[in-house]
């Protein structure tokens, strides 16, 4: 078996002792020359932009195509983290494709779908094993380095710090049941591999307990938190400290630590400059931009970047709006009861279109073409026209809320990723308030947030009066292909229901139609065979079949 394919705690791509790296050793200077931790800390210290320009090389991992390294066999769905939190989400009540036998183009999701892609031998288990050490390893090879007292590059290894933070916090959820249940807390997680992890050790380290990798998690966010207090703006791709106060108010929310949660929303909402989306520019279809005023951190792709001008690519995928994308003939689509209970007052509803010829939706499409292509008059129906006539079938609830700015034609599939907006700490401040015993101040975040931004005149009593049960549905709402719904249903340990569909749209195809209680262990990922194969300490997860149509 050859290593470079091994997924990577570490030696999952196991070529260099030194750096326990990859395939690829770290290119710091324009020569190319490689250099060892002591080296690379010695020329930082002489010319701190050089640790910068490492630091973006860990950024880029976020965007690396071809993580599996399959040269002409290239999968196409290996385009980077927003694929990671597509083959998460599909995984829920609230996304669904419509084939999962593989019939259509659908097929690079459907296998997450409908879970017959969760074993050890599967390539989208690598894929995602793989992507996320890729990341911790990338923050470890720079920590490992950045011992200077320079400001910059303490400053730079808090970034690192909370990089690595960020991998495992999505890990922990993939892996193990939630934090919240006492019970939980000591069953096995995931490997914690860090900057000073030995050769030996890394060999053949052990999963770590629940309660040891949320330490770890937390431990990383504090001294970053320290380490980039006075950085409060920069990049959007790259992390300051809101970004980290925001990864604070996940993770304290997670642990069930609500004021702690409801502080770090508040403050990242306070401080960060940053701004919801209004009425208006919620009302149209676009998130292509992380640049926008609402993002605290994104991936940012131009046409400069690997695959921008290819299908393999998270425009191609999400943007049905995009011709010649896979997202034209294989849309992620909304589950027909989530998209029923959105009234026609909320904004929202306009991010997903039904071209059914029975229930028809295209105000989504409509309002694009006004507010995007600035068409009037009878060259809106025209417009709306030719963008329905690229589709090749009726599709139902297909998303289109990440859509291209005017002007993006022909091989432009350069649109950008959000990691994370202010509106996700609106939510964290309501609920942080709500669950931590302050029932009407929570109600009240909830409710000022959404009638202000999203939908006039809303309150929770119109929706039944259940914030529980309202909170899971505005975020399956505002976040949906950002992945939150899927941290939000292991979290919680919420059943994934999907037969609720049928009542409203019979559109979940064969092999696919089940619910999932929240013990079942399917809903855990399974560790790659590569991984328990070089590592015998690795417990694996248990295996069941996949599960079976029950509605």
């Amino acid at each position: 078996m050859s290593y470079k394919y091994i997924s990577f705690t570490f030696f999952l791509f196991v070529l260099l002792p030194l750096f326990f790296s990859c395939s690829k050793e770290l290119d710091v200077v324009p020569e190319s020359e490689v250099l060892t931790p002591k080296q690379l800390a010695e020329a930082w210290k002489s010319d701190p932009s050089k640790a910068s320009a490492s630091l973006s090389g860990m950024y880029d991992e976020l965007k690396k195509i071809d993580r599996l390294e399959r040269g002409g066999a290239l999968l196409h769905s290996d385009f980077g983290y927003p694929n990671l939190a597509l083959l998460s989400e599909v995984r829920t009540g609230s996304m669904w494709v419509r084939h999962a036998s593989g019939k259509t183009y659908d097929f690079m999701h459907a296998s997450m779908f409908d879970y017959k892609a969760n074993t050890p031998h599967s390539i989208y288990i690598r894929m995602l094993y793989a992507s996320y050490y890729a990341y911790i390893k990338a923050a470890n090879d720079f920590i490992r380095s950045a011992t200077s007292d320079n400001p910059s590059i303490k400053q730079s290894r808090g970034e690192a710090l909370a990089f690595r933070a960020f991998a495992y916090y999505h890990l922990i959820q993939m892996y193990q049941f939630t934090y919240l249940e006492p019970d939980n807390r000591d069953k096995l997680g995931v490997p914690i591999i860090l900057e000073n992890t030995s050769e030996k050790d890394a060999l053949s380290v052990s999963r770590s307990t629940v309660s040891e990798v949320y330490a770890q998690i937390e431990k990383d966010l504090n001294e970053a938190k320290d380490l980039l207090k006075d950085k409060t703006g920069g990049s959007v791709e790259t992390i300051n400290i809101h970004v980290v106060n925001g990864l604070l108010a996940r993770l304290y929310l997670s642990k069930g630590e609500y004021d702690k949660a409801a502080d770090a929303a508040q403050e990242v909402i306070d401080n960060s400059g940053k701004q919801p989306y209004s009425l208006k520019e919620a009302s149209y279809p676009h998130f292509a931009d992380a640049t926008d005023k609402n993002v605290l951190w994104g991936i940012v792709w131009t046409t400069n970047d690997d695959f921008a001008t290819s299908i393999v690519s998270w425009t191609s995928f999400i943007s049905s709006l995009k011709d010649g994308g896979y997202a034209t003939v294989a849309p992620k689509c909304l589950n027909p009861a989530i998209f029923a209970s959105i009234k026609d007052t909320d904004v929202r509803k306009a991010w997903w279109f039904t071209t059914d010829g029975s229930a028809p939706y295209l105000k989504g499409i409509e309002n694009y073409v006004r507010e995007v292509l600035k068409k009037t008059g009878s060259d809106v129906d025209e417009g709306v026209k030719a963008i329905v006539d690229q589709f090749p079938e009726a599709y139902t609830n297909a998303c289109i809320k990440f859509a291209p700015p005017a002007g993006v034609k022909g091989k432009d599939f350069s649109g950008d990723f959000p990691l994370m907006r202010i509106e996700e700490m609106y939510y964290i401040l309501a609920e942080a308030k709500y669950r931590g015993g302050n029932a009407a101040a929570g109600t009240t975040v909830l409710q000022d947030f959404v009638s202000t931004y999203r939908e006039p005149g809303y309150t929770l009593a119109a929706y039944g009066g259940n914030f529980e049960n309202e909170i899971i549905r505005q975020k399956q709402i505002e976040f949906f292909g950002e992945g939150i719904p899927f941290f939000d249903m292991m979290r919680l340990d919420l059943k994934m229901v999907r037969s609720n569909s049928k009542a409203v749209a019979d559109v979940y195809p064969a092999g696919a139609r089940f619910d999932l209680e929240p013990s079942d262990v399917r809903r855990l990922f399974q560790f790659p065979d590569r991984e328990t194969l070089l590592n015998k300490n690795i417990k694996q997860n248990e295996f069941q079949t996949p599960p079976k149509d029950t509605f």
